[in-house]
């Protein structure tokens, strides 16, 4: 169960467990009870399917944008870069993707923006790839796909356990992250990056 009331989500208490493991801050914690039923706020996770929030011209999709596509995302928003190689295999070897195009009257739709999800669906799940072509940022598209990705998690992992959801967070994303309710892991836990 998930509507949005307010700009809060409302979680069913089965459920409470996912913001404890994504580690959301509560902005605003509100129980109460009816029938035995208890319910909280936290902060919304939008259903793809409404498509709100996005400005006139921009879509969002499930799914992958082509591999040229990717390179590029990645290349002009500031990750690093890939290889062909590299890049052939996100679409296999993610859980789920979605990402926005932007179409001006008379050309053709651009994808402008994407983020995945790579994990096994059960309890796991890695928010990757997060990027929005800079003549597009500071439009609040990052935060649908984010919010986007966020709602696959929370309607299809298993209801009877804990989704685990983590990202690594660049100096520019954070304050995004932040407002989604993501709080640095450390000290308890530290991320780490294999160097060869």
């Amino acid at each position: 169960m998930c509507d949005i009331i307010n700009d809060y989500a409302l979680v069913d208490c089965r459920r409470i467990s996912f913001s404890v493991v994504l580690k959301l801050r509560v902005l605003r914690s509100i129980q109460f009870s009816k029938s035995n039923t208890c319910h909280t706020f936290y902060p919304p996770i939008m259903n793809p399917n409404s498509r709100s929030g996005l400005p006139p011209g921009y879509s969002l999709h499930d799914g992958y944008v082509s591999v040229p596509d990717y390179l590029h995302l990645r290349s002009v928003s500031g990750l690093s870069s890939k290889t062909i190689s590299q890049a052939n295999a996100v679409s296999t070897g993610s859980w789920y993707g979605c990402y926005i195009t932007y179409e001006e009257p008379g050309k053709e739709s651009l994808p402008i923006g994407m983020g995945r999800i790579i994990g096994d669906g059960g309890w796991y799940f890695h928010i990757a790839d997060m990027a929005v072509h800079p003549e597009h940022q500071r439009k609040g598209l990052g935060d649908v796909i984010l919010k986007a990705l966020l709602w696959k998690i929370h309607n299809e992992s298993p209801e009877d356990g804990e989704p685990y959801i983590t990202l690594f967070a660049d100096e520019a994303g954070r304050k995004l992250y932040y407002k989604n309710g993501f709080v640095d892991s450390a000290p308890g836990q530290l991320g780490m990056a294999w160097r060869a």
